[in-house]
């Protein structure tokens, strides 16, 4: 009962992708090789399990993001005459989750797509819900050298984008190191002019009179005092002697 509740369900993806083609073609889970399984053998609830695995072919094959309709409509239209060859689609669900395309980049490595005769065999992990359709990797067995071609030609994108921001990170280091240089430059002149003039103050000092005492060894009192600036009778500072 619960497989067909959702078998009913499916006659929605049928109509889509019959209105999609231009032609009748059937949709179908195999609800056999699913019951089979020991995942599904060893579960007591069993009628969620069954209703949480229906929701996966909406997924796979109508998804707005790359399922059947998107590659048909938008991704490749030249995919559709190869897909009206089909009449059914089968959707077999790994409860092993092992399955994975023979491509292996910029597609979803939960399907893999194995044609047989006019039945499009899409096998996808149980735990593949991601929110990307079959699209990219039906391309790849609908028209082969366009996706391929579409493959290289994005791997020579991505090349060229590193390749710049290699050279803007590159030319980011150089700027970065001559600017540190400039700063260490800066630093040394300031430097060396500071050691220059230390050196002439050290070669005046050992030439010339001591600032403070001329030379008698005798340091003068500082205080205003001695300049006749005080009404004091002695300096407050010396007490008179000098």
């Amino acid at each position: 009962a619960a497989i067909k509740e959702q078998d009913a369900k499916f006659v929605e993806i049928t109509t889509r992708m019959t209105k999609e083609l231009g032609k009748p073609i059937t949709f179908k889970l195999d609800w056999d090789k699913f019951i089979n399984t020991s995942q599904y053998k060893s579960r007591q609830d069993y009628v969620s399990y069954i209703r949480a695995v229906a929701k996966l072919p909406f997924m796979a094959i109508t998804n707005e993001e790359e399922g059947l309709p998107w590659l048909l409509n938008y991704r490749e239209p030249s995919a559709k005459p190869a897909m009206q060859k089909y009449d059914t689609i089968t959707l077999e669900v790994d409860t092993t989750n092992k399955t994975s395309p023979p491509q292996v980049r910029f597609v979803p490595m939960y399907y893999e797509i194995t044609p047989n005769g006019s039945n499009f065999i899409v096998k996808m992990n149980e735990n593949g819900r991601g929110n990307r359709g079959i699209g990219m990797v039906a391309e790849f067995i609908l028209c082969k050298s366009v996706a391929l071609a579409k493959e290289e030609k994005e791997i020579q994108r991505i090349a060229s984008e590193h390749r710049s921001r290699e050279i803007e990170r590159r030319a980011d280091e150089m700027k970065n190191i001559e600017s540190e240089n400039k700063k260490a430059r800066e630093k040394y002149d300031r430097d060396l002019k500071q050691y220059e003039r230390d050196v002439k103050k050290y070669q005046k000092d050992s030439t010339d009179k001591h600032f403070h005492c001329h030379g008698s060894g005798w340091v003068p009192c500082t205080n205003d005092w001695h300049k006749g600036k005080s009404r004091m009778r002695e300096c407050s500072n010396c007490k008179g002697k000098g």
